[in-house]
């Protein structure tokens, strides 16, 4: 999960404190804070956050992850923007 969020990036790292949280209407988890940097082939380089929600039950994991840029006001407008939404988002476990 790592690896496929700073896919591109450089020099990851967790940046803050990890957390149990429970996913919105799902299984108890884990938050990570992840930062890094995004290096494109033409432009400049900038840091990034990336917010990753881990959960399991039994066997059936569930991730939800995000990245902005980091700057406290860009991920707090994306937190007060999706917030509604991220509550909406529903866990229930197919049993096959």
């Amino acid at each position: 999960m790592l690896t496929e969020t700073v896919q591109g990036g450089q020099n990851p790292s967790i940046c803050g404190k990890a957390s149990a949280v429970t996913l919105p209407n799902g299984p108890k988890g884990v938050f990570v804070p992840v930062c890094y940097t995004i290096v494109p082939t033409n432009g400049q380089a900038f840091q990034a956050y990336a917010g990753v929600l881990v959960g399991l039950s039994g066997s059936v994991g569930m991730a939800i992850r995000w990245v902005t840029p980091a700057s406290a006001s860009v991920y707090n407008a994306f937190l007060k923007e999706t917030g509604a939404f991220l509550g909406s988002v529903h866990w229930k476990l197919l049993k096959g």
